[in-house]
C-alpha cells in the first residue's frame, strides 16, 4: 500500500491532497534503480540491450570454438568482452565489468594463436560467458543487482598467467 502524502494546501481555498505517494522511481525523476545505481530509463535500455548483444556474441565465439577447436580466437571475440566491459563500467555495474575484463585480458593474449582451449579451458570459457549472462539479464530483466563472480575472475588471471609463463620466448 502506498503512503499517503502529508495533508498539505496548494493554494487559499483549496482541500489538502491525502493521493498516493508516487512510487520511488517516479519520485527521483523516473530513474531506474538497481541497488546502488540510478540510471534514465532511456540509458539503461540503450545499455542493457548493447550489453545482452554482446553477451550473444560471446554465445556465437563460444560456440564457435566447441565446434571447431582449430579456430583461434579472434579479435572479435575479446572485443566483444571489452566492449562489455565498459558499457557496464559506465553504467556502475563493476561487478559485470570485472568478470568482462578478465574474460578479455584472457581472450587477448591468444588472439590469432594456434591454441586448441582443452575441455577445462572450454568450460572456463563457458561458465564465464554463462555468468555474464545471467548478470546482465538479471540487470535488464529483474533489475537485480548483479552478484560478483570472483573466483572466475581468479580463475581466469590464474589461466591467463599460467599461459603467459608457459609461452616460448620470442
Amino acid at each position: 500500500q502506498p503512503e499517503a502524502r502529508p495533508a498539505v494546501a496548494t493554494a487559499p481555498g483549496e482541500m489538502p491532497s491525502t493521493e498516493p505517494a508516487a512510487p520511488q522511481a517516479q519520485a527521483d525523476g523516473d530513474a531506474i534503480r538497481v541497488g546502488a545505481v540510478s540510471l534514465s530509463p532511456a540509458l539503461f535500455a540503450i545499455a542493457t540491450e548493447e550489453a545482452a548483444s554482446y553477451v550473444a556474441k560471446l554465445q556465437r565465439h563460444v560456440a564457435d570454438l566447441r565446434e571447431n577447436d582449430q579456430q583461434p580466437v579472434t579479435y572479435d571475440f575479446m572485443r566483444a568482452a571489452h566492449t562489455l566491459a565498459g558499457i557496464n563500467r559506465t553504467m556502475g555495474f563493476m561487478q559485470v565489468a570485472e568478470l568482462s575484463e578478465a574474460l578479455e585480458f584472457w581472450l587477448e593474449q591468444r588472439i590469432d594463436k594456434a591454441c586448441v582451449p582443452d575441455a577445462s579451458r572450454l568450460a572456463l570459457l563457458e561458465q564465464s560467458v554463462a555468468a555474464l549472462e545471467t548478470m546482465c539479464r538479471g540487470i535488464r530483466e529483474q533489475q537485480l543487482e548483479p552478484a560478483r563472480q570472483p573466483e572466475l575472475v581468479v580463475r581466469l588471471q590464474a589461466d591467463r598467467n599460467a599461459w603467459q609463463a608457459a609461452a616460448p620466448v620470442t
